[in-house]
């Protein structure tokens, strides 16, 4: 079953004629997750919660996955908290995957509240081990404990690669999109912005084989938007956006939109409109504080120093600093430095360098790029060398991310100081994940349409792929792409 508007019809009508408790419970929890995502809002929460209260008192693995499943659909189709966070949490009893999809949960809410780093940790690390909740859940609560670890601080590549090889090798669309929707986030947030376009690309092909009205699309289309406007493709940003409008929304993709939205009229120069829309995000999501997920006051402080209101951004990031620093990553503490520094203006030295330290430290690349741009652009007149140094670094990491907007502006910060600089960065050869996936099955001799049909992708994407590919490497047959790809290993 790829299509979940069929399964949902499906699972409904197993669900009313099935009497075995056990064989029940586990078609209520398959059809209140699929609900999440196919369903209208609220279904999920309403099938979960009566479900749950309807099972024998020896299921307990089947109620903790239930309950989670209410709670973390709550989230997602932004129910009211007071209808569907009413009942206290139970505690966690065993092992099984109910388990570790109510871990899931936990942990997901201690991020949103911003606390306890360490035990949120803990139960997402415990969600996701062995793979014993994966293998009953094939996108949705093993992937929220997989977000937490990463807005945690940690690498969660490797996790994203092995569900993903996972689910091409068991045929499941739904997994796959799920992987790709969220691989792209974490791409997008180390700064690998071609993988990450790739990677939103491949979900929004799979979402529109699954469901044309997923939940899925409202999440891809914000983070596509974001990631084109931190290639500095403002124009293509503008584009997305404007086709994006249409698609109906709920929860806290409402909130994702808006605040892309904001961004994109920042980077016009529309920066009134951009605050405009800014209010009108700010009650949406309240529950969430932690500034990983919802930095409402960083884009707020952002807005208002493009419009010269300085001391205004300057208490909002003295208040988001405190959140940031209680969350206690060096990405999220050294991002909102960053931003300080630079509305500080000549006085922000001391913050940018504190910023580019933590920076570095951390998993955001891009962000490094940007540190060192702006710190090598404010040190450019006391310290010539030192800036040419940031610079040209930023030059090349900009170029490493695929930040064309950022490249552009070091280079030419870079020119001033008497430095010779390409227009334009040299290709690079280095392959994204998803490439060299589908260029060594080119090079095998598959054609586009095979290559389509294993990875779920239309043949368009795929033979663009293999043409890009192609044309970096310098080849021009089968063979010589099996050998470009041997030297690249």
């Amino acid at each position: 079953m790829t299509t979940g508007l069929a399964a949902m019809e499906h699972l409904a009508q197993a669900y009313r004629l099935l009497d075995d408790p056990v064989t029940r419970a586990e078609a209520a929890i398959v059809l209140a997750r699929t609900a999440v995502f196919a369903g209208p809002r609220g279904e999920a929460n309403r099938i979960a919660r009566i479900a749950a209260s309807e099972l024998p008192d020896d299921l307990d693995d089947h109620r903790q996955h239930l309950v989670a499943l209410a709670r973390i659909s709550g989230f997602m189709h932004g129910l009211d908290p007071e209808v569907y966070r009413t009942d206290e949490l139970p505690e966690l009893r065993g092992d099984g995957p109910g388990a570790r999809s109510l871990a899931a949960l936990m942990a997901w809410e201690l991020l949103c509240k911003g606390e306890d780093r360490a035990r949120a940790m803990e139960l997402a690390r415990f969600a996701v081990r062995d793979r014993v909740l994966q293998q009953h859940d094939p996108g949705l609560l093993w992937v929220v404990a997989a977000m937490v670890l990463g807005m945690s601080g940690q690498d969660t590549t490797p996790i994203w690669e092995e569900e993903l090889e996972s689910a091409y090798r068991t045929g499941s669309v739904f997994a796959a999109l799920s992987v790709h929707l969220w691989l792209g986030f974490v791409q997008w947030h180390t700064g690998d912005l071609r993988a990450a376009l790739q990677s939103l690309v491949s979900c929004t092909e799979q979402n529109l084989a699954w469901n044309v009205h997923g939940v899925g699309q409202m999440y891809v289309e914000p983070f596509s938007v974001h990631v084109l406007l931190d290639r500095g493709d403002v124009a293509d940003a503008r584009e997305v956006f404007d086709l994006a409008r249409e698609t109906a929304r709920i929860g806290d993709s409402v909130r994702l939109f808006l605040e892309v939205e904001a961004r994109l009229l920042l980077e016009e120069g529309r920066y009134d409109e951009s605050l405009a829309v800014l209010d009108a995000a700010e009650p949406l999501m309240s529950l969430v504080e932690n500034p990983v997920w919802r930095p409402r006051r960083w884009m707020r402080a952002r807005t208002l120093h493009a419009l010269g209101r300085r001391e205004e951004a300057l208490a909002l990031l003295e208040d988001e600093l405190v959140l940031a620093r209680r969350w206690g990553t060096k990405g999220l503490v050294g991002r909102t430095l960053l931003l300080r520094g630079q509305v500080e203006g000549e006085d922000g030295e001391a913050t940018l360098r504190d910023s580019l330290d933590l920076l570095e430290r951390s998993e955001r690349r891009l962000d490094v790029a940007w540190a060192r741009f702006h710190l090598g652009s404010l040190v450019a007149a006391s310290s010539p060398e030192e800036a040419r140094t940031l610079l040209a670094r930023a030059v090349e990491q900009a170029e490493t991310c695929g930040a064309d907007g950022l490249r552009a502006r070091a280079a030419a910060a870079l020119r001033e100081l008497g430095v010779d600089v390409p227009e334009e960065p040299a290709p690079r050869l280095r392959l994204t994940t998803a490439e060299r996936r589908i260029a060594m099955m080119a090079a095998d001799g598959l054609s586009s349409d095979e290559i389509a049909m294993a990875y779920f992708m239309t043949t368009g994407t795929v033979t663009s792929i293999v043409e890009s590919v192609y044309d970096r490497l310098g080849v021009t047959t089968q063979e010589e792409l099996q050998v470009a790809l041997a030297d690249l290993t």
